[in-house]
């Protein structure tokens, strides 16, 4: 096994908040992440609206009972999409952008990077 050193910094990659990390996996699902989808819903389609429904605009018509469904698949989708990236990791000597995300976070918070490690 291979201990190279990874070659992504954190200002190597985009800089993504939770919001755009749902956003960016929804509009490139990877066979990986609609399988697990499959797996952890029962359900073969992925439906892209209903995950996006919390972003939209209160006066675009939405109920208060379509925002907590939104709310709950963004929610499951996010686990899921943070799960393909880890087992991703596995396999990488790099992180993915679920890692870089959370590492930037932690950093924003003072964590120090030897807890974090």
């Amino acid at each position: 096994m291979s201990t190279q050193q990874s070659r992504m910094t954190y200002d190597s990659m985009e800089s993504l908040s939770p919001v755009m990390y749902v956003e960016k996996k929804v509009n490139a699902l990877t066979p990986l992440l609609a399988l697990l989808y499959g797996l952890a819903t029962g359900t073969s389609q992925i439906d892209k609206d209903t995950i996006r429904k919390p972003y939209l605009d209160e006066t675009a018509g939405q109920t208060s009972s379509e925002k907590t469904l939104g709310l709950r698949t963004q929610s499951q989708f996010f686990a899921i999409a943070a799960s393909a990236d880890m087992l991703l990791r596995s396999t990488s000597n790099h992180p993915y952008e679920y890692q870089m995300m959370l590492g930037r976070m932690l950093d924003m918070e003072g964590i120090k990077r030897e807890t974090r490690d």
